[in-house]
């Protein structure tokens, strides 16, 4: 982070959070775990945000039903559907077209 500040000052950064499939669901908790550290991470950072795509991807515990394709890893259409209503209103803002 402090080389990207350094060559790159001013520039936001955004981390994505990481978000459950069914292949690698024994590791939910882990990447739970690790979404944490993160977010707390990038509050005490100057232009880099934490963007929570889990709320709309999964339960809590395990992917919505229809978001993960059907090779077990991918997002399906439907999930990158649910991902846009997180992503696109942010992408909008940091380009200063909020209302288009």
């Amino acid at each position: 982070m402090k080389r990207l500040d350094r060559e790159l000052p001013g520039v936001p950064i955004y981390y994505m959070s990481v978000y459950c499939n069914y292949k690698q669901q024994k590791n939910w908790p882990l990447e739970q775990e690790c979404n944490q550290k993160v977010k707390e991470y990038c509050k005490g950072l100057k232009n880099v945000y934490y963007v929570d795509v889990t709320e709309v991807l999964t339960d809590g515990n395990a992917p919505r039903p229809g978001v993960i394709s059907d090779d077990g890893i991918h997002m399906s259409e439907n999930g990158y559907a649910l991902w846009n209503t997180v992503i696109v209103p942010i992408v909008k803002q940091m380009l200063g077209n909020e209302n288009k």
